[in-house]
């Protein structure tokens, strides 16, 4: 997906927003206004928004010595998704449809935006309402590509959605013959993003093997990636990428992949033909920009 003119002021929101959870001075944020201003003004818009919007998040990281500015939130993040999770395994072990009732409870992790909610209750009343939201899900297909399937490519969104992400691997393995799952994360800290420590700390390894892009873009940008992520990514039988940064950044690669998101902007909105606030689940080779 190129960089629309819309993505722009989505930026610097996000920037603002980092700055003051890197404890960045006036001063400083203002370095990194000028500083991504100067980027823009040479970028090519024919780039995804992640790949552009990786350079004020370095320049963050950089400013605040900060490798992690993120890191409190997200853990506050997985902390309350992790005290719903034998919830989530209990709805969806009582469900008729167990991959469907998984996929929502994993459209979930990409709905709730813990950083800013007081508290959150799932309940199998939430999950049914998003039913009216679901849109070109093609879950039959799906269910048919992990029937023939022996090696499953998870990638990972944002750190407290990687407990949502832990039950529906563990709803596919019991259903499915699939004889090893890779969870990919973040090669390094970006945003709220999953990594390798985030992903462990949610309990992620107990039922994948956790791997790492390689890279600290918020999304997959293929020749950015490690060669390790790369080959996988190519010869998985089946990969399920989670939220707008990966769809973003992939919906134009050559392999097939499924895409399970929360339309979150209007521009993605536009893109898939849905409205703010549809969960979609669909694959790139059934998909036209």
């Amino acid at each position: 997906m190129k960089t629309y003119p819309e993505c722009i002021p989505c930026m610097f929101e996000q920037l603002l927003r980092s700055a003051r959870l890197a404890d960045l001075t006036e001063e400083k944020t203002f370095d990194v206004i000028r500083s991504f201003s100067k980027q823009l003004a040479y970028s090519s818009f024919s780039l995804s928004p992640p790949e552009i919007a990786v350079q004020l998040y370095r320049e963050i990281k950089r400013l605040s010595k900060n490798d992690d500015p993120f890191r409190a939130v997200k853990r506050e993040n997985i902390n309350k998704a992790l005290a719903l999770f034998d919830e989530m395994r209990k709805l969806i072990a009582e469900s008729a449809d167990k991959l469907d009732f998984a996929l929502r409870v994993a459209a979930v992790g990409n709905i709730v935006d813990f950083g800013a909610l007081k508290s959150f209750e799932i309940s199998r009343e939430m999950l049914d309402n998003l039913e009216i939201n679901k849109l070109h899900w093609e879950i039959d297909e799906l269910r048919e590509d992990l029937r023939k399937s022996s090696v499953l490519l998870i990638i990972g969104d944002n750190a407290g959605e990687a407990v949502f992400d832990r039950a529906l691997i563990e709803a596919i393995t019991r259903l499915y013959s699939i004889e090893k799952v890779y969870f990919a994360v973040r090669g390094a800290p970006v945003i709220n993003d999953v990594t390798f420590d985030d992903a462990t700390y949610a309990g992620v390894n107990n039922v994948a093997e956790i791997i790492t892009t390689g890279s600290d873009v918020p999304g997959i940008v293929l020749n950015e990636c490690s060669g390790q992520f790369v080959e996988l990514f190519r010869t998985a039988d089946v990969v399920i990428s989670k939220g707008q940064g990966n769809f973003e950044t992939l919906h134009g690669c050559e392999r097939k992949v499924y895409f399970l998101l929360k339309v979150k902007c209007g521009v993605v909105a536009k893109i898939t033909n849905a409205g703010i606030g549809d969960i979609l689940l669909f694959s790139n080779k059934n998909f036209l920009e």
